[in-house]
């Protein structure tokens, strides 16, 4: 029975390390069946999931104690079975002989999702050491890391507790009182009254003052052309030069058809003459005097139109040389010499422009003619009726307007699908620097008045409209609303209603300034108010606020 029982026991310990199956019911073993001694069996129990290895059982503890010799060393000296495949996805028996690999393995955070190995351990337990082994100790680096930390950190401690006795009398004292901070400076100036001329700006371009397009005006293959493209050329110069043979045949041909006609009619006067006098003798007939005067008028009208034949023929020949109407400048030969021109209908060979003096066209709204007209009545425009008004012209790259000029036309109606009434300025360019079909901007004078100005910079603006900071006696800063008129040299506007001339406002440091806000004022010295025209600025010239005519 011994020896049986041990061996009992051997299969019970190789049945503990595997996987066991789920509890189910099971019939009688065979021995039972036979009549032979019936036996107890364990059940298998579940592995659990996740976890490092399969639990201690009660089952062990009986099997060595059958056998007398511990099952696991046993099983141990037969050699394992790891790594047998099991019923379940993704669990395999450990080797329980690699215990390196089975260090490596639970030195993961999981290990392997559902692997076995040895008895699992609660989480974050550590070892037991097992006994007569080495005490591990922390390397020599890592122990004097540890001390050098500890050394820091009681020395930072200490320091701070020394500062805050230090600092704790003094910040609980009476005297740290809050203190408000000074108030904000900013630079105030006065607004000014003086006299400003007012302005209206127009968009335009500028054109031709003279424009041609030099046209073949007879049929013929062109000969030559004799001058350099885009070149001045004076009125009268010679440009282009149209084969003019056959057109010199037909005035010579055109001349011998006059001269034959002028025979005939001196035939016809002579025969007309003899004629009058036989019949003046009673000698003839009155109708042969009737047929003579008649073949003299023919002879008469077919010499007139001979005439007008050779006149053709020679304006024909005169228009194979075209020539330069006026002085200007020519753009280059739109077609290369020995093609056909002119043939059905003038073809274009060049155009040519005369610059000196120059256009600019541009457009006025409606309301801006009105106003204008109503200036004008009340004597209050730069220009009265009937005056040209000075024009000012800036290119793309001009500063400021500096080329002047007059209006000398305005349209005789407003467009009614645009509102707007078209006028031209004309301006001398005898350095030829403006060209035709430039971009330009138009400044007109438009009143002159005694107004108050004040800086741009000075003035705010919000949903409520415009305003000014004004400093009061008291050094607070008040908002005051203004209503804002035209722009005067570039960085001053006209102040219409809301401010006098001997109030201080800011012009300087408005994001320190809020209204109701005590600041300290400080004013520029005389000549240098900000109010008037900046010392880097260049003064007003007559370009840039001209008088009107």
């Amino acid at each position: 029975m011994g020896g049986d029982g041990a061996r009992r026991a051997a299969r019970g310990r190789g049945r503990a390390d595997r996987v066991p199956a789920r509890p189910r019911a099971r019939g009688a073993p065979r021995r039972e069946r036979r009549g032979g001694e019936p036996r107890g069996r364990a059940l298998a129990h579940p592995v659990p999931r996740r976890r490092h290895g399969l639990h201690e059982r009660a089952d062990d503890a009986a099997g060595e104690a059958a056998g007398g010799r511990s099952a696991r060393r046993r099983a141990r000296r037969g050699g394992g079975r790891g790594g047998l495949a099991l019923p379940i996805a993704r669990r395999r028996l450990g080797d329980r002989a690699g215990r390196r690999l089975r260090a490596r393995r639970d030195a993961r955070r999981d290990a392997r999702a559902h692997a076995l190995g040895r008895a699992a351990r609660a989480r974050g337990a550590r070892p037991r050491r097992r006994e007569g082994a080495p005490r591990r100790r922390a390397a020599p680096l890592v122990e004097a890391a540890r001390v050098v930390a500890a050394v820091v950190t009681r020395r930072r401690v200490r320091a701070l507790g020394a500062l805050l006795a230090l600092v704790a009398p003094v910040a609980c004292g009476e005297g740290n009182r809050y203190a408000p901070p000074p108030p904000p400076e900013v630079t105030v100036g006065r607004p000014v009254r003086r006299e400003v001329t007012t302005w209206s700006e127009f968009t335009g371009h500028t054109a031709a003052i003279e424009s041609v397009e030099i046209r073949a005006r007879v049929e013929g293959y062109l000969q030559s052309y004799h001058f350099a493209p885009g070149a001045y050329v004076d009125a009268g110069h010679l440009l282009f030069v149209i084969e003019p043979a056959l057109y010199e045949a037909r005035v010579a041909q055109a001349r011998a058809d006059v001269v034959g006609k002028q025979a005939a009619l001196r035939a016809a006067e002579e025969q007309l003459a003899i004629t009058r006098a036989i019949f003046e003798r009673q000698a003839g007939s009155r109708t042969d005097l009737v047929q003579k005067t008649q073949a003299r008028d023919l002879a008469r009208a077919n010499l007139m139109l001979a005439q007008a034949n050779l006149d053709a023929a020679e304006l024909d020949l005169s228009y194979t040389k075209i020539y330069a109407p006026f002085r200007g400048r020519i753009d280059r030969n739109l077609v290369d010499v020995g093609n056909l021109v002119g043939a059905g209908n003038a073809t274009v060979l060049a155009t040519m422009v005369r610059d000196d003096p120059i256009y600019v066209y541009f457009t006025a709204s409606e309301r801006d003619l009105l106003e204008y007209r109503e200036l004008q009545r009340r004597n209050q425009a730069a220009a009265q009726a009937g005056e040209n008004n000075a024009a000012y012209l800036a290119l793309a790259t001009d500063t400021g307007f500096p080329h002047e000029g007059v209006v000398d036309y305005a349209s005789n109606r407003v467009d009614p699908n645009t509102g707007t009434i078209e006028a031209r300025a004309v301006f001398p360019n005898s350095d030829h620097v403006i060209v035709p079909g430039l971009f330009a901007r138009i400044r007109l004078p438009r009143t002159r008045e005694n107004a108050v100005v004040v800086p741009e910079a000075a003035i705010g603006a919000d949903q409520g409209g415009t305003y000014l900071l004004v400093v009061n006696e008291q050094n607070v800063v008040e908002q005051r609303r203004v209503a804002v008129g035209e722009r005067v040299d570039g960085e001053q506007l006209i102040i219409r209603e809301g401010i006098a001339t001997d109030e201080r406002i800011v012009v300087n440091g408005l994001q320190r300034a809020r209204p109701g806000a005590t600041v300290q004022p400080i004013e520029p010295p005389p000549g240098r108010e900000p109010a008037a025209v900046p010392s880097d600025a260049p003064a007003p010239t007559a370009a840039a606020e001209p008088a009107a005519p």
